[in-house]
């Protein structure tokens, strides 16, 4: 049940119980700050002793990045709710709340609020919402302000899901009714001012001969067709002198002297457009005139009479309002008030907006958006604009309504173009950043497949679906048979390195395809630290060009062996090993290519890319076990895969078991314990299913095989005993 908080009468508990102390015996609260914060293991252990010890829980949950008397009220309201409160705040990579947020860090913000009196315990939630922090303290009251009593109007959703959890324990959300204000809007005023920067800018074009530039490009400009999009505001002004307070709340009172009403947003941006070009067109969006006030009639009295226009109704919404009341003497806002619905178009509205997109932009020389981020803008039209305008210029705006939710970064490209490069071959990982990168992240992602050198059919399939059910351009490489055959043999025999050619062909194809479709930045999945690389790279988003870049051909080697010697004694023409060579460092620099880990940016675990890969590009797992591990999820596309696994077992004592198991015991998803005796059945399990198949394709026979992998192993890691290789120092025996 959602209700107002009135109190439960838990302040006299309070009393015998002081701030970090859990008020049962053998308690270690001591009210010192540092030990009030806790983990979220350590506060859902004490939280049970304080359930069975008859204490009520109190929860609240935020951001708390700037704290301001909003806050200390709500804090001492929900304080009274129970016997011990707890505060849960947002960890740094989890604010959403525009860029360089939160301006404070979790330590920091964790620290002040663990200073206050009347909080008992402090975590911090590494997760977008307080749904970790519910299930450790499973709290009888979870508190919240009262802007999230109308679930609706929460934006982000996550009330609902929030409430829905407390109440399965059991526990019931109140909500404060008090004085609030914005962190975010007082950081903005305050800390980001631009004053001095702007002054600076129109001091340097004096001189520059800026008029005669800009008089030019209005000249220009008079004789293009423009397409002009976004949302009809009503701009009302409220012109009111102060009177003094009022005799019965602790509000002002105003006497009203006069008021204006105009059609701004896109109107007036039409209007000006108009003033300059003569050929515009104007699609926008208007409320549903059956909700008492037609402002379509009174927008177009107030467009100029060159502009053709299109209005766009809204079902069941009302034409954004914004009403400010304005001291008239020095023309200073004293209060706003918005009216508007801004939940995304209707269907019918959505497709009227399409079709009319579609009519008028494919032969305009310009179009220009006004975003305001009132609900009228989707991605999806976004896409459209993206993909279809000749020439886009976005002012994307930020409001009171908005603030942080309607940045420019979602408008990618002008051209339509690909903005970045996702390089796989179908596999969950490849299938988890691409479609992350376009439907969560608004992005227009072209896909690059080496494919594998011997394509199982389940990889097949996924390939597919990548690109069909996720819906991806794609552009695959296949590399010359022949030298592939010869370059993996070679690979074989000098390195024990069934994977070479593949794994060349992956990394290097991606970031030569940037310099030739001119697309600037390169995603992979998740960094190769998970897999044995050094653990600072993680320290950084972008992969070491040394990975994938060259500056001098003489210093490649292929499958072991030089350029040079591929070419004279094993009859490969530069040509056909061109594939194989990392792009050239200046062409990289040239065209400004960067290659970044999308897995620096979100956290990745082949769990969640496995499930969300099969939600979303109907990505299939094996029907059997993966030979050599445990799962079946894991590089299923190429049928050298396991050879190839089973190769790093040979030279390095790690199957492909201890890969997988370590990923895991990491995320949590196996005690290291369970790992061990993972890899202790199946590391070092021979890939006998697709054996003669890649046997015959390389041209070895299995007992040639297993005398180069017998000469590859190390005697620091292996021993002969009983007439079989046993490895010296197992995990296992080390337990």
């Amino acid at each position: 049940m959602l209700k107002p908080s009135q109190g439960h009468g838990g302040s006299a508990s309070r009393d015998a119980c002081q701030p970090g102390d859990t008020g049962l015996s053998g308690s270690t609260g001591t009210g010192n700050t540092e030990e009030k914060i806790l983990s979220l293991p350590e506060l859902a252990e004490i939280s049970d002793r304080l359930r069975q010890g008859g204490k009520k829980l109190v929860l609240c949950h935020g951001v708390f990045d700037l704290f301001h008397v909003g806050h200390k009220r709500h804090l001492e309201a929900a304080a009274k709710s129970g016997d011990i409160l707890v505060i849960s705040i947002t960890g740094d990579d989890y604010v959403n709340k525009g860029p360089d947020r939160p301006a404070f860090s979790s330590e920091l913000r964790a620290e002040v609020l663990s200073g206050l009196e009347i909080v008992n315990y402090v975590t911090v939630v590494e997760e977008p919402s307080a749904s970790p922090s519910i299930s450790a303290v499973k709290p009888n009251y979870y508190v919240k302000g009262g802007e999230y009593e109308e679930a609706e109007k929460d934006i982000t959703g996550k009330i609902a899901t929030e409430s829905a959890l407390v109440e399965s324990f059991g526990g019931e959300v109140i909500f404060t009714n008090d004085i609030t204000f914005s962190s975010s809007n007082l950081l903005n005023k305050f800390f980001a001012s631009h004053d001095e920067a702007a002054k600076t800018y129109l001091g340097n074009l004096r001189g520059t001969g800026f008029e005669e530039k800009l008089t030019a490009v209005l000249n220009k400009a008079s004789g293009m067709k423009v397409v002009i999009v976004g949302e009809t505001i009503i701009d009302r002004y409220v012109y009111v002198d102060a009177m003094g307070k009022a005799a019965k709340e602790n509000i002002i009172a105003t006497l009203h002297r006069d008021e204006e009403v105009f059609a701004g947003g896109v109107i007036a941006a039409a209007n000006h457009l108009a003033a300059i070009c003569p050929n515009v067109e104007l699609i926008t969006a208007v409320g549903d005139p059956n909700m008492g006030e037609n402002f379509e009639d009174f927008a177009r009295e107030q467009l100029s009479e060159t502009i053709g226009a299109t209005f766009i109704e809204r079902p069941g919404a009302p034409t954004v309002q914004k009403t400010r009341f304005v001291e008239p003497t020095y023309v200073r806002k004293l209060f706003e008030i918005y009216k508007m619905d801004d939940r995304p178009l209707q269907p019918v509205a959505r497709e009227k907006f399409r079709d009319a997109l579609g009519e008028r932009i494919a032969d305009a020389d310009l179009v220009v958006v006004c975003d305001f981020g009132h609900g009228f803008i989707s991605p999806e039209i976004v896409g459209q604009l993206e993909s279809d305008a000749k020439f886009l210029a976005v002012n994307a705006q930020s409001n009171a309504g908005n603030i942080g939710y309607n940045m420019i970064d979602k408008y990618r490209r002008a051209d339509g173009g690909y903005d970045c490069l996702v390089p796989g071959s179908g596999g969950k990982d490849s299938c988890y950043a691409a479609h992350l990168l376009k439907y969560k992240y608004g992005m227009n992602p072209l896909t690059v497949t080496w494919p594998p050198i011997l394509y199982t059919d389940i990889g097949m399939r996924n390939f597919r679906n990548w690109i069909e059910v996720g819906g991806f351009d794609n552009v695959t490489f296949k590399p010359n048979g022949r030298a592939q055959k010869v370059l993996t043999r070679l690979s074989i025999e000098n390195l024990l390195h069934p994977f070479q050619t593949f794994m060349l062909g992956q990394k290097n194809l991606a970031p030569k395809m940037a310099v030739n479709f001119d697309i600037p930045l390169v995603f992979y999945g998740e960094q190769e630290a998970e897999y044995g690389n050094p653990i600072d790279e993680t320290k950084s988003a972008e992969r070491d060009r040394s990975y994938f870049a060259m500056e001098n051909m003489d210093e490649v080697y292929l499958a072991g062996v030089s350029v040079p010697e591929l070419m004279e004694k094993h009859g490969l023409g530069l040509n056909e090993l061109t594939p194989y060579f990392p792009p050239d460092v200046a062409e990289l620099e040239k065209k400004k290519i960067a290659v970044h880990y999308l897995g620096y940016y979100v956290k990745w675990t082949p769990q969640e890319a496995y499930y969300y890969s099969v939600e979303h590009t109907g990505f299939e797992a094996n029907p059997v076990r993966t030979e050599g591990t445990y799962s079946k999820y894991n590089s299923l596309d190429d049928k050298i895969d396991g050879f190839h696994y089973y190769t790093t077992w040979i030279k390095f004592g790690l199957g492909r078991a201890t890969y997988d198991a370590s990923q895991e015991i990491r995320n949590k998803h196996l005690t290291r314990k369970e790992g061990v005796a993972l890899a202790r059945r199946f590391d070092g399990e021979f890939p006998e299913r697709y054996m003669r198949e890649v046997m015959d394709y390389i041209g070895l026979d299995q007992e040639y095989f297993m005398d180069l992998c017998d000469k590859f192993r190390s005697p620091h890691l292996w021993m002969r005993e009983g007439g079989e290789w046993k490895l010296r120092h197992p995990v296992w025996e080390d337990d």
